[in-house]
């Protein structure tokens, strides 16, 4: 049953630690040629790529900031060129990018969380396009955290305001 990930084609971004790092290193357990995307974790990344390749599987890293449209681009062209193509797709990167309340939040700020947590997911689902199209399909995960639901606190802008919540 797992033997369908023997030799699948992955990119996942944010992949230097948390969610993942551990879907990276499982799914080059079960077989999947890995790229561990990371933007400033560099010494966690090679350490997850190291473990996939200790445990006989293939894996490497790749550096991007993915809140910057050219950067993710450029990142899952050469995960597909390294790669030979791209069969999976799992958007992970995101962060809170520290707790700012609603009435402290700027605009620089904002636009920071929302590229990030927001625009990353859209650009890199793009740009996998056109190599899922030449390998005849392909597949796309959006991971989250439990903070997507819960805001880490209050993170306007990682979360939706609760049900409920009342301003007074």
């Amino acid at each position: 049953m797992l033997d369908e990930w023997k030799g699948k084609r992955v990119l996942i971004t944010g992949a230097s630690r948390g969610i993942g790092a551990a879907v990276a290193k499982q799914l080059g357990a079960l077989g999947a040629h890995v790229a561990v995307h990371y933007h400033s974790s560099e010494a966690p990344a090679e350490a997850v790529a190291q473990a996939i390749r200790d445990a006989g599987g293939d894996a490497f890293t790749l550096k991007a900031d993915v809140s910057h449209t050219s950067e993710t681009q450029k990142l899952v062209d050469d995960a597909a060129e390294r790669l030979g193509g791209l069969d999976l797709l799992i958007n992970n990167a995101g962060d809170m990018m520290g707790r700012v309340g609603l009435d402290e939040m700027d605009d620089d700020q904002y636009d920071r969380v929302m590229d990030l947590n927001v625009r990353s997911v859209i650009m890199a689902s793009r740009a996998a396009l056109p190599h899922f199209r030449r390998a005849g399909g392909g597949n796309i995960i959006h991971t989250t955290s439990i903070a997507a639901r819960n805001g880490g606190g209050v993170v306007p802008g990682y979360t939706p305001l609760p049900r409920g919540l009342s301003v007074r």
